[in-house]
């Protein structure tokens, strides 16, 4: 038995820790969910962030289209409003910006504890993206590192500094959209892993410049004006809701005549409205002029400039090259036959394509949400449901029929209700048993195709006959094709009562238009889809992992300090900590589960979540067993270390995205994936406490003989776990292959990768069992494995190449080879004598403290310097690798050359 576990056994058990575990529990886990977060007064914008929209192949709330654009964008979730001047002056950052030429803003800095700086929920960033587009073009949102990219761009003094990172506005990016977005398009044709570090900042900023500009079309018309003349109207829309009121109202009408004008000049359409959208744009044509009450103001105008245009395209023809020349000649085409038509259908072509064509076609084009969802007449019958359940049955599996009864989403009264349709409708003597009871596959077949075809003859309630129930539109194509038949769908007009009120600040009647936009997904088949708007919003706003994430750190100061002074209270407490850390990461495990409809992993952000959850949980298992600190310090550190790699990795996008096609099966992502992920987790669980070994060992004097020894039994026990489940996920993986493309193993980098860890994990027991290593050695074949884990989970992505690419992230590859040659070191400490250990009087016949002790001092700053390199520069690596190797050349060199004989160990 170790020392400390001897030393705990004579302390009496504290409630100390009880109490710690308590309140801790009521702050982290109870008070979130008893008392979620609500507005009080003003607009409410967590409910806006609870509607539910499509993007990227999935349904999911506005909140996190928020959050993860964001993350995309700025890094963060939060942006702050305040901060420094260029004097120390404390003040609203725009506000100082606008009141010097720039320079010398900063974000709070770590000293100034007593600063708040307000800060703006992503949600909230959203709404002004959305409605207040000019508000939102003044947000520090836009990241740039590096100094080439902001030399290129004239920003290297101004925007808001936080720590060497600084932030801009999109007003201060305008001038150099199109620039980075040619950039994007070229560098785009590069493969990633030959990118420079300069490519990839430009085609970073050029894909958030993206972001942003397809999230600010998403809902309303936009002026964008990229050059910045004075004379263009404002980005955004007074009274949204008024001018889509009109439109329903005038816009038949002014359609028909178009349509009508249309048809008669084939291939006009798309050249007309991209003049008109120009006209707009640079301020040729105003609102002023839109509003003005003389019927011939507006097409007096326009003539005007279509005449002018002519003009002057008519006298740089003859100086065009031949493409170009084509392209102006369409122009001068489309503008005579508008100039032809008689002079009140000019009028109607003009404000019908100034107010609705032009301005929406340019909508539907760069917009990226997908806002608008097609209506049934009757929301009792769920086309998903039943074609789901037709499937269920197709594939014979049993009591499929009873499927939408299990669903919650049905009241009873429902269900009965569409029983006794079915049953009235159908042929009794097709029914061998006619009533509410359970049905044969035969019979519930047929009640099921009956049913599904009875919902394909039912009218849909949208703009266009063609569009499929329960489907999802851009606000664009919703309005645009409800336009000639007056038919412009509710939600689009629930959303335009929004803008409005949000614009004029009325937030009752903004709250009153997001209630009446729930109300009606509820009432017409969307209650589904609202619910998991909600329960992703809950999930966004408990936030599990980052909860679960703080209270590691916490047990793992506490397991550490345990140690120093072999305090069973601290041990016990992180003890507790940790297993309500687990609870949390468990929680949200398995709400991404439901919310996703999948296995825990997916992708590389759930594989990193997974692998933390395992490897914690037999953290936690192993020090349950053991009771000594090393368990719990050991869970927490790789607790927190996964939920730091899945924070960065949260980055690149949405994190539940659609899966791809080979992937698209939860068999096999619950036991191949499960399994091979365990193994992971088992493997660095291995090479950590391989970890706590030599940290102990060669810089305390804490390691025992009998702490060594069981260090090298949970290694051991923890490595034929790992043995297991990564050989069984593997042989998986190969059955999985033979299904998806015909071959159960092909040398792909991904399975190269799988084996490894299987070979590795097979080598270090062969060399255990022959008695080719013993405790040490062990030891450093657990610290190796962690490099030979690390890459087959996340260097095999970043070759690019194979089946298994799926989540390449070029920015990743420094941080694993930083963590590489992390664990080389490790391994050449562990490899010195042990009678140069600090615990080498407890592991060794001899013991020399002076060169233990210099050797200690040398390597360890070494490795510190190395570890800083993450954050600094290369050179500190490399001095750092220096020492390391010095400290093992002077403890390897004889005692003779140290002049310091070694001692016999008491």
């Amino acid at each position: 038995m170790s020392d400390a576990s001897q030393q705990s056994k004579k302390q009496k058990p504290s409630i100390v820790p009880w109490i710690v575990f308590g309140l801790c529990t009521l702050l982290f886990a109870v008070k979130p969910v008893l008392s979620p977060p609500k507005v009080k007064e003003g607009v409410d914008y967590l409910s806006f962030g609870k509607l539910p929209v499509l993007l990227g192949g999935r349904v999911k709330p506005l909140d996190s289209v928020a959050r993860t654009s964001l993350l995309q964008i700025a890094g963060q979730q939060r942006i702050a409003l305040e901060g420094n001047g260029p004097k120390g002056e404390w003040d609203n950052l725009y506000k100082l910006h606008q009141a010097g030429d720039g320079r010398g803003l900063t974000y709070r800095k770590f000293h100034q504890f007593n600063k708040r700086p307000k800060k703006l929920h992503p949600t909230e960033w959203l709404m002004e993206v959305l409605m207040k587009p000019d508000v939102a073009d003044r947000r520090f949102i836009f990241r740039i590192d590096h100094p080439e990219l902001l030399g290129e761009l004239q920003l290297e003094e101004t925007g808001v500094d936080m720590s060497g990172l600084r932030f801009y506005t999109f007003e201060q990016m305008r001038p150099n959209v199109l620039l980075l977005h040619k950039k994007q398009q070229v560098i785009s044709q590069k493969d990633a892993a030959t990118r420079t570090p300069y490519e990839r900042a430009a085609f970073k900023l050029g894909h958030a410049l993206n972001i942003y500009i397809q999230l600010r079309y998403s809902l309303q018309p936009n002026r964008l004006d990229l050059d910045t003349r004075p004379n263009a109207d404002p980005p955004g829309l007074a009274d949204y809701a008024k001018l889509l009121r009109q439109i329903e109202t005038d816009g038949a009408d002014y359609a028909a005549t178009y349509r009508a004008f249309e048809g008669k000049h084939e291939g006009v359409a798309s050249t007309f409205g991209l003049l008109f959208y120009e006209l707009r744009r640079f301020g040729d044509i105003t609102q002023t002029d839109l509003d003005n009450a003389d019927p011939n103001h507006l097409v007096t105008q326009v003539r005007a400039r279509l005449e002018k245009l002519l003009t002057t395209n008519q006298q740089r023809l003859e100086q065009m090259p031949e493409a170009q020349r084509a392209q102006f000649m369409r122009i001068a085409f489309a503008v005579r036959a508008f100039l032809a038509e008689p002079e009140q259908d000019q009028a109607k072509l003009a404000r019908h394509l100034l107010t609705v064509e032009a301005p929406f076609q340019a909508m539907k084009e760069r917009s990226s949400l997908f806002m608008i969802p097609t209506a049934t007449k009757n929301p009792d019958w769920d086309a998903r449901q039943w074609e789901a359940s037709v499937v269920a049955v197709f594939e014979g599996k049993p009591n499929a029929f009873a499927l939408p009864r299990d669903l919650g989403h049905w009241e009873n009264s429902k269900w009965e209700t569409m029983l006794d349709e079915i049953v009235d409708a159908v042929d009794d003597a097709t029914l061998a048993n006619p009533t509410k009871a359970l049905w044969t596959d035969a019979e519930a077949k047929v009640v099921l195709e009956f049913a599904v075809e009875k919902l394909r003859q039912r009218e849909v309630y949208s703009p266009d006959p063609n569009w499929e129930p329960f489907d999802w539109h851009k606000t664009a194509d919703a309005i645009l094709a409800g336009i000639p038949g007056n038919k412009i769908p509710p939600p689009a007009h629930h959303y335009a009562e929004m803008s409005s009120a949000y614009v004029g600040d009325q937030p009752e009647v903004f709250n009153a238009a997001v209630q009446k936009h729930s109300d009606w997904l509820n009432e017409n088949g969307f209650a589904i889809d609202a619910k998991k708007g909600s329960d992703e919003h809950f999930f966004n706003t408990f936030a599990p992992f980052a909860r679960a994430q703080g209270i590691y750190v916490i047990a793992l100061l506490l397991a550490c300090f345990s140690w120093l002074k072999m305090s069973r209270g601290l041990s016990d407490t992180a003890f507790y900590l940790i297993g309500l850390a687990l609870v949390l990461h468990t929680a949200g495990l398995i709400f991404r589960m439901v919310l996703e409809g999948r296995p825990p992993v997916t992708n590389l952000y759930s594989s990193a979540i997974f692998v933390g959850w395992g490897a914690v949980l037999l953290g936690w298992v192993l020090e349950r067993i053991y009771r000594n600190g090393i368990g719990s310090c050991v869970a927490a550190l790789i607790g927190f270390s996964t939920l730091i790699i899945a924070s960065h990795l949260s980055k690149e996008g949405d994190t539940m995205e659609m899966m791809r096609a080979v992937l698209d099966t939860n068999f096999w992502l619950a036991t191949h994936v499960v399994c091979i992920t365990i193994g992971y987790a088992a493997t660095f669980l291995a090479g950590f406490l391989a970890l706590v070994y030599v940290l102990r060992g060669v810089f305390t004097p804490s390691l025992t003989g009998d702490t060594a020894k069981g260090l090298a039994r949970m290694v051991y026990g923890i490595v034929c776990f790992a043995t297991l489940f990564s050989f069984v996920g593997t042989v998986l993986g190969g059955i999985w292959a033979d299904q998806s493309w015909g071959r159960f193993w092909g040398w792909d980098t991904k399975e190269n990768g799988a084996l490894m860890i299987v070979v590795w994990n097979a080598i270090i027991l062969h060399c255990r069992w022959g008695g080719l290593v013993r405790d040490r050695g062990l030891i450093v074949l657990a610290l190796f494995g962690n490099i030979v884990t690390a890459w087959s989970w996340f260097g095999v992505n970043m070759l690019g190449i194979g089946l298994h690419s799926y989540g390449f992230m070029d920015e990743a590859f420094n941080t694993l080879r930083w963590f590489a040659i992390t664990q080389v070191l490790f391994m050449l400490v562990a490899s010195q004598p042990l009678r140069h250990w600090l615990s080498g009087a407890n592991l060794s016949k001899e013991y020399n403290a002076p060169i233990a002790k210099i050797v200690a001092v040398i390597m360890g700053l070494g490795l510190l310097l190395h570890l800083g390199s993450l954050w600094t520069s290369g050179f500190f690596s490399y001095l750092g690798i220096a020492l390391v190797g010095a400290g093992l050349l002077l403890s390897i060199l004889p005692a003779e050359y140290t002049a310091s004989p070694s001692k016999k160990s008491a």
